[in-house]
């Protein structure tokens, strides 16, 4: 797992995460709880990993709780 974590950018982590929360929703789960391994991009102020689990739950339609 921590192999492929080092190896995802925003994009990736958002297509991932899209997935993962499309399947969900169309079970008929409304709401996850999403903790992560995923860590700032070498950059204490970096959210953009965050910020795509983020974007991949609204654009999944599901709600979020990070």
């Amino acid at each position: 797992m921590y192999d492929l974590v080092q190896r995802l950018d925003p994009d990736g982590v958002r297509a991932l995460s899209r997935q993962a929360f499309g399947e969900m929703r169309a079970t008929g789960i409304t709401t996850v709880g999403e903790f992560h391994y995923l860590h700032h991009a070498g950059d204490d102020d970096d959210f953009a990993l965050d910020q795509a689990v983020r974007d991949a739950a609204r654009d999944a339609g599901i709600r979020l709780f990070l």
